[in-house]
């Protein structure tokens, strides 16, 4: 993720938006937070007391004796009242806005670009050919969840979700019978990750979803997955074709053997033959 573009209302000073929003975002873990901090220089001028962490909405703090608020738009509506201009030079659907704002008013409005990781899309594709069900749960808006789902081609999708929303969805999918896997890196993913059968956490995600991960990902390359999926898919094939050929060997040659129709020496090559073709036939994985 990273920050497209920076809409500063015409009586504000750009630099000390960028300082704000650089020292409420210190204090956050999340993408955005790092996107933010990355385009005011990272190393914020000013600091932040009294700091409140509204996980999947914003970050609110006291600056020089005012209070500020950063996040989406419903956030800010709800905590100070006022309403965002949607006719913003630059926006898009594609972009997700971040509002940053006192009570008196808007200060600038971030413009968010999201980049689809590389290997998501060839990871979905794996997936969904082999028929299994994709979902895509994200707290940004509908417009850039739709974008980014239509770019992977995944039909099952929802935008604006808060962590317990994700939480709700991840159970009742489970509730249906499914076995879960969770691809995540933000705070907000922490819940689901540790609800699901499996879940993995990138390795440049915050400590906390690393945290309630199974696995992690520490070359943040999806491919790596797209190959760990396909291995396990010939993995359980070839162990069940050792099981069946265990056990039609075992119904045949026990009852042979207990019959006194082979010698005992026999029966012991053959049953030597029998784990060496299972060893054979598991060695094809490598």
């Amino acid at each position: 993720m990273r920050v497209h573009a920076v809409h500063v209302e015409a009586d504000q000073d750009r630099d000390y938006c960028l300082a704000v929003a650089a020292a409420l975002e210190h204090h956050s873990e999340h993408p955005m937070a790092r996107a933010i901090l990355d385009y005011s220089g990272q190393v914020p001028p000013l600091t932040a007391g009294q700091v409140v962490n509204h996980p999947g909405s914003g970050i609110a703090g006291v600056i020089a004796g005012r209070r500020y608020y950063l996040g989406t738009e419903e956030f800010i509506r709800e905590h100070t009242g006022l309403e965002i201009d949607q006719r913003l030079p630059g926006t898009s659907p594609t972009l997700t806005r971040i509002v940053l704002a006192d009570t008196a008013g808007i200060q600038c409005i971030f413009l968010l670009e999201d980049e689809i990781r590389k290997g998501a899309a060839k990871l979905v594709a794996e997936l969904q050919g082999d028929n299994r069900q994709t979902v895509l749960l994200s707290g940004d808006a509908a417009d850039v969840v739709r974008t980014v789902a239509g770019t992977l081609g995944i039909k099952d999708y929802h935008g604006r979700m808060t962590p317990a929303q994700k939480l709700d969805r991840v159970t009742a999918l489970t509730a249906q019978g499914g076995i879960i896997a969770v691809i995540g890196d933000g705070i907000n993913d922490a819940p689901v990750l540790a609800r699901a059968h499996v879940s993995i956490a990138m390795g440049a995600g915050v400590d906390i979803a690393k945290l309630h991960a199974d696995m992690i990902l520490l070359n943040n390359n999806l491919d790596v997955l797209t190959e760990a999926v396909t291995l396990a898919g010939r993995t359980a094939r070839i162990i069940r074709q050792n099981i069946g050929w265990a056990i039609a060997y075992n119904l045949l040659a026990i009852p042979i053997a207990v019959s006194g129709l082979v010698a005992p020496w026999l029966a012991a090559i053959g049953m030597s033959l029998s784990s060496l073709i299972v060893v054979g036939n598991s060695m094809r994985l490598s």
